[in-house]
């Protein structure tokens, strides 16, 4: 009867956890598509940018389209410091009463922050960011007075759905990632006591195997060793013509119960 330790393949295969699809993308592919994404966000704001209030140059919407929108390509590089920086630009833009809402930008960066960072330090962004995007509000609708107090609310009511939105899926997505996390080391767990208890039965085994031939056998052996030194004391007595002869039995060193023994016997 053989005892057979069971593998990681096989253990493994009933506790798999399949990868996502998404799975085989490199970070060098999410990054060079949130450039790709960033492009088209610059793009759309610039086509869309009004001339600003308080006769600012229209140079200047085009510049803060571009910053409240191109930092999101690395986004993932540095999620905090890119949002800093795509706020300032949106808000900034807001405030002289330019062209889209940049809040899109805000959230994609935002949704990153609450996917790395723990609730408490990504909650305490979020409120920020809807503070600056409530002041850049108020700001942009101060400068268009044709703007009343409705169409404001509005605006930063459609504003902060967005972002909070962006907020709350980077946090579930968090949750998700960390409960299929614990999942997977579960799983790991359980194949390595699996491993161990299959080798400890195995070693059980083959001790028990071992232990078994030594009894039927290391006997057969002694009864064989015990005639040979008989035959050839017995031949020592006849021709050597002594009356007392010595015999050593040396065991091999990785012989079970390898050890010495000398007999005496007297002729």
């Amino acid at each position: 009867m053989t005892n057979r330790t069971p593998d990681a393949a096989s253990v493994t295969g009933q506790v798999t956890l399949r990868a996502p699809l998404t799975g085989w993308l490199r970070p060098w592919h999410w990054v060079a598509i949130d450039g790709v994404v960033a492009v088209l966000l610059a793009l759309v704001f610039l086509v869309g940018s009004t001339r600003p209030a308080y006769g600012i140059p229209l140079w200047v919407t085009y510049l803060l389209a571009l910053v409240s929108t191109l930092p999101v390509a690395v986004r993932r590089l540095w999620p905090l410091p890119v949002l800093g920086v795509v706020l300032a630009g949106s808000a900034a833009a807001m405030a002289i009463g330019t062209g889209k809402d940049p809040s899109v930008a805000v959230a994609l960066v935002l949704y990153l922050v609450a996917l790395r960072y723990p609730r408490s330090t990504s909650a305490a962004v979020l409120a920020g960011v809807l503070a600056l995007t409530a002041a850049g509000t108020i700001a942009g609708g101060a400068a268009l007075e044709h703007n009343q107090a409705s169409a404001v609310a509005a605006r930063f009511t459609g504003s902060a759905v967005v972002l909070t939105a962006a907020w709350v899926i980077g946090v579930a997505v968090r949750q998700q990632r960390a409960y299929t996390a614990g999942l997977r080391e579960q799983a790991e767990r359980r194949v390595q006591a699996q491993l161990a208890e299959g080798r400890r039965a195995a070693t059980e085994e083959r001790l028990r195997i071992a232990r078994e031939l030594h009894d039927v056998v290391p006997p057969g052996v002694d009864l064989a060793a015990y005639r040979i030194i008989q035959e050839a004391l017995t031949n020592v007595v006849k021709h050597a013509r002594t009356t007392a002869s010595r015999v050593l039995v040396t065991y091999a060193g990785d012989m079970p119960g390898g050890h010495r023994r000398r007999r005496r016997r007297p002729c």
